[in-house]
Order: structure tokens, then sequence, then C-alpha cells
């Protein structure tokens, strides 16, 4: 029986509720223990279905290894499970992992064309790491959705700031680092991103919005971020001097979002 068929409201009336992730709280650890004894004992009958709801919910309590091994063993009892593929990428994504994120998304997409759901959500995936060759491939998978697209600045950008030997996998880094940091602790599927390129200092300006005032969260997301890119930047066999300097080429801040864009 397909995923998508099986009734599990309750799980997701939860993880739909955007907001701050409050793991402590017994109210949410209770939850989770009921959500996740539910589908325990659907393994041995279920056991795509019962996998694929375990990964969900280690994927909201940001176990996200766990998450993706658990999707990857519903895949592998159903290959072409198009739900079991777009929670695997979410799962990648919030990682930090956006180039398996991709690769799952696109094969969800070549077994299922016509899902806007699936289309729509590698879009914005593609948008906001400014991947013009996911874009073009998503063009080419189904040309009236893309069409459907309002025009995209991205590519203009993608041209502009290649031009300017912009060194794109540096930034995509950033990138990944800023948005597995936020899904600690906000339960969004994607965050706000606005960019512009500063001509006086050469360099590309990125805003990241969150969408809840308070000051004392994003102190803690600003911190982590920093500490994710050191941690990147350590692991280089250069000790980090060669990432550091790429640095300069872009800038990402995090803000809050306006209410009319909540």
């Amino acid at each position: 029986m397909p995923v998508a068929q099986i009734d599990s409201q309750e799980l997701f009336d939860f993880i739909a509720d955007h907001g701050i992730k409050n793991l402590d709280n017994f109210r949410v650890k209770a939850k989770l223990l009921k959500l996740s004894n539910k589908y325990e004992q659907l393994l041995s009958r279920e056991p795509v279905i019962a996998y694929t709801y375990l990964g969900i919910i280690e994927a909201y309590k940001n176990n996200y290894d766990s998450s993706i091994e658990l999707l990857n063993k519903a895949l592998r009892l159903s290959p072409s499970e198009t739900v079991v593929l777009q929670n695997l990428a979410k799962s990648y994504e919030q990682k930090g992992d956006y180039k398996n994120a991709f690769d799952s998304y696109l094969t969800a997409l070549k077994l299922s064309p016509f899902d806007k759901d699936i289309y729509e959500n590698t879009f914005l995936l593609a948008e906001f790491y400014c991947d013009v060759d996911i874009l073009d491939q998503l063009k080419k998978i189904n040309p009236e959705f893309f069409q459907q697209r309002k025009p995209s600045p991205t590519y203009h950008l993608f041209d502009f700031l290649k031009n300017r030997n912009f060194d794109f996998d540096n930034y995509r880094t950033q990138l990944a680092s800023a948005y597995k940091v936020i899904k600690r602790y906000m339960n969004i599927h994607r965050s706000a991103i606005e960019r512009y390129y500063n001509f006086e200092g050469s360099y590309l300006s990125n805003t990241i919005g969150v969408d809840h005032v308070n000051t004392e969260l994003l102190n803690i997301i600003n911190l982590e971020f920093e500490e994710e890119i050191y941690k990147v930047a350590s692991s280089e066999s250069d000790g980090g001097f060669d990432f550091y300097d790429k640095l300069s080429q872009s800038s990402l801040i995090f803000t809050f979002l306006s209410p009319e864009d909540i």
C-alpha cells in the first residue's frame, strides 16, 4: 500500500505546526514517543509505512542520520515510492547535505514529473542554492510547470557572479550550514532569503529570514552558524585558509521576517 494512502493525520498535524521546536518539553517528548510507538507496531505488517513515518519523526528530532537510515530502509523495500524520496530529500536538506537532497528530489520527479508538490520543493531548493544547473533540469522535466513560475533573477545573478569568479561551492556550504542550524530550533520547511550585490564592497549580501521574533534564539543561531563554518574550515587540508579567504565573496546575516511575510 502506498505511503500516501495511510491516515497519519496526528503526525502531520504535529509536524505542520510551524514554529520554534521545544524538544525538551515534556508534552512534546510524550507526543513523539506515542507516535514512535504507533509506527514501531506497524514494522512487521507495513514496514515501508513504518520506516517512513519513523524517519519523519527522527528528522523532527534533528536525528538526521537516523532519519536517512530509516527512509533508505523504506526505499529499499519500495524504490519507486515518491513520498519516501521526498522525505529523504528533506532529511538530507535539513542535515545540510543539499547535493543528496537534489538527487532524491530529482529521482522522485522523474518518477512523477507532474507532481506539483515535488516540483515546487525542488525548484525552491534550486533557487535557495542559486543552482542554475538544477533549474535547467527542471525546465526539461516539465516545461509547463517551469513556465508557470515567475521569472527568476537567479539566472541573471548566477551569470553575473560566474563572470566575477564567484566560488559557488563555498557559498552553498554557507547556505547549507545556515539552514542546518535554523532547522535545529525551528520547524519551517525552508527559510526566506534576500540577495543583492554590494558593488562598493564587492561581495554578495545575503539575508536569511526566520519567522519568530525571538532575539535570544536569533543570537544562538548566529553563534552556532559560526561554529558550523569553523567545523567546515577546520576539516580542510590547509586548515581552512582558502575557505576563509573565499568567505569574503559573500556575507550572511539572520533577521526576522516582517509580519506580512510570515
